[in-house]
């Protein structure tokens, strides 16, 4: 007779082949969005850096189990680069774009142990993707990562930020849901939506 904990890890087992499914389509999906901005790959951003291996420390933590989840939330950072510059991370070039795509798998899910976690009928799927464009570069070197990415706060959805330790760079984000990003096609259509209001904003094409 099948117990409670046989059900649960029946569950388990279920919930790995899917995520590992999941996670295989959003890797493919980020490789199609990529190809769609004309970018290199650049870097990434981990906000869960899975720990090295077992010990004392982390038997005690109460946040282990959700550390080993490297891909909720991580970034996927890219770069278009419109002038001729062989070191496009340090030397940029007016209309270069740094790109940064976060797996927002779950809106609602703790990302520690002392904050309440949402209803996952009511969390979202989503991918927010962040435009740095460079409008008027600095002199060089000048790194994309710390000087730009870093300097510079997210804006709400639909909106736009800069900062004064990186004049010349202006950023802009917006939440996609996974759900229209389900094929090629709407996938290839949302993110043409997407590019438009995002030349709105810079006031100028990207």
């Amino acid at each position: 007779m099948t117990t409670s904990l046989d059900a649960a890890l029946l569950d388990v087992r279920k919930a790995y082949r899917l995520l590992a499914d999941y996670q295989q389509r959003i890797i493919e999906l980020l490789g199609f969005i990529r190809t769609e901005f004309d970018a290199v790959h650049y870097y990434h951003q981990w906000r869960n850096t899975p720990p090295r291996g077992f010990g004392p420390a982390l038997e005690t933590n109460n946040d282990a189990g959700r550390l080993f989840l490297p891909l909720l939330n991580a970034s996927a950072l890219w770069i278009y680069h419109a002038g001729e510059h062989e070191d496009h991370v340090h030397y940029h070039s007016e209309g270069d774009m740094l790109i940064d795509v976060q797996i927002c798998s779950d809106s609602g899910f703790a990302t520690n142990s002392k904050q309440v976690p949402q209803p996952v009928e009511t969390s979202k799927s989503e991918l927010a993707i962040t435009l740095v464009l460079c409008s008027n570069p600095a002199p060089g070197p000048f790194n994309w990562l710390n000087r730009v990415w870093n300097a510079i706060e997210y804006p709400e959805h639909g909106h736009v930020s800069t900062s004064e330790k990186a004049p010349g760079y202006t950023m802009y984000r917006e939440f996609v849901p996974l759900a229209a990003l389900s094929d090629e096609q709407s996938a290839h259509a949302r993110l043409t939506e997407f590019r438009l209001r995002a030349s709105k904003k810079f006031g100028r094409e990207v």
